[in-house]
């Protein structure tokens, strides 16, 4: 989901450490009469603004605010709208794509014009190895990035992609840069951001947060909040008191307990979002015994998702047993794994299950409720004889460890629009260990034919065979499609929520 107008875009999310926190927030509230900053909650610090190295929410997050895409895709619907791209066409056989370019849009912090070199640049420095991005399998079916002119960009592809514009292009690897911003700024880049979207990087602040401004010279009209801060609250208990305290004005609640109470507090204004999400678990293919099919479904079998839902999530969330999410193109309901423990006991009995062994579940510290949820999956597994122990890490810990294949479990969270970003991703042998952490290879095949399969129907079959296999592998446990909670004070107008974006330069305030 995007933002459907021009002028529309982006949200944000935000966390800190309670101590820290408490002592940015202060004891007094910050009214916006006197303090023309928006403070807007933010999960965690930046790791990196680099478009094509951005791999946490938070980056992400505040990316949308800065940057810009060719095009972008709509709230709550599958559609493309332009962005720096007023209109493109695409040829019959869906390898050529021409882009004609927006006009007279201007580099924040005096950089110039934007023009087509600066697409070619973005996208060649993806495709190069040297650049070591995490995106440039994204880019593997693109065989030439030309600059036509100043205002035309034509993207030739070697296979068609029909998923090219929503999957590549309006999604992260599809941010522009400038390129004398990066070589200029160098590995102060992150402390310098510099793109074309509706606001200005001012300054970041580790562990207190994003300052930026409003654009004045935005081509979708300048913003009505001319100052806004990304704070940096890592706790949803500790945003839900600075939210009625007014030191935040909007914010993401994760946690279910945090926002059922919320929802029942009439000095605030809430709403229950329903995502592209699933939570899922990954087995680490690569070490016994999880490397025997066997082991992976008893687990599969041993998970109670519907009392999980209910007992953690406190019914915001629905259990699934397939990657994709509800209304997503290409989605299925028929995939299942009952909870069926006696099942489970077979099954790891036939394998030769080490009983007695303890394996390590390594769990995102602080994120949602993942730890709760599993130590809810630790007591599943218990019972039918199989121990685990829980190793919560931060982040940057967390990314290390994946990256490195070194767990036996990890918790995983996919949120994305179209399928190909899920199934190419996290299920394709290309994307090992990130974000392939299960080293899984089973359903290359079926993958590449519906990337490149230009006919919907035949396109859906092969994501309901893509779907199958990956339940018949079990490469992964999916649990659930949880839902989020956006509130904020009544004295901020026109909230909204694109896909992973506030919509930060359509709000205002008004009494």
């Amino acid at each position: 989901m995007r933002i459907a107008t021009p002028t529309a875009r982006r949200r944000f999310v935000v966390w800190l450490n309670l101590a820290l926190v408490l002592s940015l927030l202060g004891p007094s509230t910050v009214a916006l009469g006197q303090q023309p900053e928006l403070v807007l909650r933010m999960n965690d610090d930046l790791l990196s603004m680099d478009p094509a190295q951005i791999v946490t929410a938070q980056d992400h997050e505040l990316a949308y605010v800065v940057y810009s895409g060719l095009v972008r895709q709509n709230v709550g619907s599958p559609e493309i709208l332009p962005d720096l791209a007023t209109r493109w066409e695409v040829s019959s056989n869906g390898l050529v794509y021409t882009f004609t370019l927006r006009r007279g849009v201007m580099w924040h912090k005096g950089f110039g014009e934007f023009t087509a070199e600066d697409v070619k640049f973005s996208f060649d420095r993806i495709m190069n190895p040297a650049t070591r991005s995490r995106f440039r399998a994204d880019f593997s079916m693109v065989k030439s990035v030309e600059a036509v002119d100043p205002h035309t960009v034509r993207i030739t592809l070697a296979n068609p992609y029909p998923a090219f514009l929503s999957a590549v292009l309006a999604y992260r690897p599809g941010w522009i840069v400038n390129r004398k911003a990066l070589e200029q700024y160098g590995r102060q880049y992150m402390a310098n951001v510099v793109g074309t979207g509706p606001y200005v990087f001012e300054r970041y602040v580790p562990g207190e947060g994003v300052h930026v401004v409003a654009n004045r010279d935005y081509y979708g009209g300048a913003p009505k909040i001319q100052r806004a801060m990304f704070r940096i609250v890592k706790e949803d208990a500790v945003a839900e008191i600075a939210l009625q305290k007014g030191d935040l004005h909007v914010a993401y609640i994760e946690k279910a307990a945090v926002a059922a109470r919320l929802a029942t507090n009439p000095a605030l204004v809430t709403r229950s979002i329903p995502l592209p999400r699933v939570f899922f678990v990954h087995f680490n293919m690569t070490r016994p015994p999880f490397d025997d099919v066997r082991v992976r479904r008893a687990l599969s079998y041993a998970v109670d998702k519907r009392a999980i839902v209910q007992g953690v999530f406190l019914g915001q969330g629905v259990p699934t047993d397939t990657v994709l999410s509800p209304g997503m193109f290409g989605y299925i309901s028929d995939v299942r794994y009952d909870y069926d423990p006696v099942r489970a006991k077979e099954l790891l009995s036939e394998a030769g299950f080490p009983m007695g062994k303890t394996f390590e579940f390594v769990v995102l510290a602080g994120w949602a409720d993942w730890e709760q949820m599993a130590a809810a999956l630790q007591a599943e597994w218990r019972k039918v004889g199989v121990n685990v122990k829980l190793t919560a890490l931060e982040e940057a810990v967390y990314q290390q460890r994946r990256l490195k294949l070194e767990f036996d479990l990890l918790s995983a969270n996919a949120l994305r629009f179209e399928p190909d970003q899920i199934l190419a991703s996290w299920f394709h042998g290309t994307q090992i260990p990130v974000p392939n952490a299960s080293s899984y290879k089973g359903a290359d095949a079926l993958i590449d034919s519906a990337r490149i399969e230009l006919d919907p129907k035949k396109r859906l079959e092969f994501y309901a065979a893509v779907q199958r296999k990956i339940q018949e592998d079990a490469p992964v446990i999916p649990l659930l499609n949880p839902k989020l909670m956006l509130a904020w004070r009544p004295e901020v107008k026109g909230v909204e929520v694109g896909f992973l974006s506030y919509q930060l330069e359509a709000m205002t305030v008004g009494k």
